[in-house]
């Protein structure tokens, strides 16, 4: 790319569909310094993504995928089995919220009732 007569510059690198392994990006990142690279994840309730993350060489070394921190649009919580918030490092089970959500599964009311539950923080908002 250096040596192309337009600059071509690569800005931003998106992953995103399966877990990343960060280790493998070393050899583009030592070529392209410049270009950043960035962790997307999604799940099928969402409109495609939900959070971001820049991989750095701090997560290159550690060969460690780390999801991020939501998009501007979406919240994310990390809640027990009572939909309460747990303590940073406690397991707990991840839920969206925000415009990014779906409205449902076409023609599986059964499925929506079941993924798609009311949120304890907001009143008419969906998780």
């Amino acid at each position: 790319l250096a040596d192309h007569p337009y600059d071509l510059r690569i800005r931003n690198v998106i992953f995103g569909g399966e877990a990343l392994s960060p280790l493998l990006l070393k050899g583009f990142k030592t070529k392209y310094p410049e270009t950043k690279l960035i962790n997307m994840y999604g799940i099928t309730e969402t409109t495609v993504h939900v959070t971001y993350k820049e991989i750095t060489w701090v997560e290159m070394e550690a060969a460690k995928s780390n999801i991020g921190k939501p998009i501007p649009t979406l919240m994310v919580y990390v809640l027990d089995e009572n939909r309460r918030p747990v303590p940073i490092g406690v397991a707990g089970e991840m839920y969206v919220a925000g415009e990014g959500l779906a409205r449902g599964y076409l023609n599986r009311p059964d499925l929506t009732a079941e993924k798609f539950v009311d949120s304890p923080f907001a009143e008419g908002e969906k998780l």
